[in-house]
Order: structure tokens, then sequence, then C-alpha cells
């Protein structure tokens, strides 16, 4: 993502996932400065992770907080944002933009089974089509973007977005369709 983010200066404002929670009217901010003082409403469980998607990787400091107590153990650690939980199965689309039109999408469908963060197998056809709020979402922000704009979401609330293919084009590589490579 390091490569992505210098390429695209323009549009690298996607690796902010603060700012992405926020592009949608989500609750959410920086961990450090949340307190139960200011945030008596907040409802958990939140979830909190890394605020800057292109300098992390994997799921790692990615946690399910239930309760004001559980947050004194994180907040030691630097750029870590929190968000509304999303109880939903994840899921995710790679776009392909021309000057900021989608001219191809390609959307994975997850396996119900997981082996811890690692879905069992991901689905790709040309009949798996994205949520329509998703689809709005990236034609309203990646305006004149040409290139690759990988979406993770679970329902249709956007919790990453990538200038790359998912896992680097392994997915698109192991469908072995020449035409689509």
């Amino acid at each position: 993502d390091y490569q992505a983010f210098y390429k695209y200066k323009e549009h690298n404002f996607v690796y902010d996932k603060l700012w992405v929670v926020q592009s949608q009217g989500l609750l959410g901010g920086e961990l450090n400065s949340l307190t139960k003082k200011n945030n008596e409403n907040i409802e958990f469980p939140i979830f909190i992770k890394p605020r800057w998607g292109h300098e992390t990787a994997t799921s790692k400091n990615c946690f399910k907080i239930k309760c004001w107590d559980d947050l004194n153990e994180y907040k030691h650690i630097p750029d870590m944002m929190w968000s509304e939980f999303i109880d939903a199965k994840e899921q995710m689309t790679d776009f392909i933009l021309l000057d900021g039109q989608i001219v191809h999408q390609i959307t994975y469908v997850y396996s119900d089974t997981q082996n811890e963060f690692i879905d069992d197998w991901k689905y790709i056809s040309p009949d798996n089509k994205p949520l329509p709020k998703i689809i709005d979402w990236v034609n309203r922000h990646m305006v004149g973007f040409t290139g690759i704009v990988n979406v993770q979401y679970r329902d249709d609330k956007i919790i990453e977005v990538s200038l790359r293919f998912a896992r680097g084009g392994a997915y698109v590589l192991s469908t072995k369709n020449e035409y689509l490579i």
C-alpha cells in the first residue's frame, strides 16, 4: 500500500480509515481522545484499529471492545482509532476506474466459515455485485481517479479502502481467466 499511497497522492486520503468512517456519517474518532467523561453516550461494543491503512497489514491491533475498561489496554498504541461495531459479514469489491468512472468490478463472496480472520474461500463471479450504497460512495469520493479501488465493507458500511487489488491481485490471478488478468 505504500506504493499506491505515494503514487496516487490526490486520492490517498482513502487510507485514513477514520476519514472513511466519517465520510459515511458513522460514529468514530481517535482512540487517544476517547474518554468516558466526554462520550457517555457511546454504545458498546465498539471496534478499534490502526488509523492509517498504508502503514498496517493483516488484522494486527484490531479489536472488538465490549466496555470502557477494556480500552485501557490499547490506549498506548499510537495512531489508533475507534468506530461503531458493525455486526455483519465482511464483503469486498475491487473496482476498476477510468477517470472516476467504474468500468469493471469484481465482488468477492466470502465463505460462511473462517479460520480466525481468514476465510476458507472466496467466490468470484460476474454475477456478484456490490451494494448500491458502496457504488455510490465510490462514485462520490473517487472523482477523477484511474486505477484500482479495493473496498471492504460490512453490510453497507465501508470499513477500509485501498488503491490496489485485494491481496495484491492474487485472487484475480487464481481465476486463471486470461482476459481478466
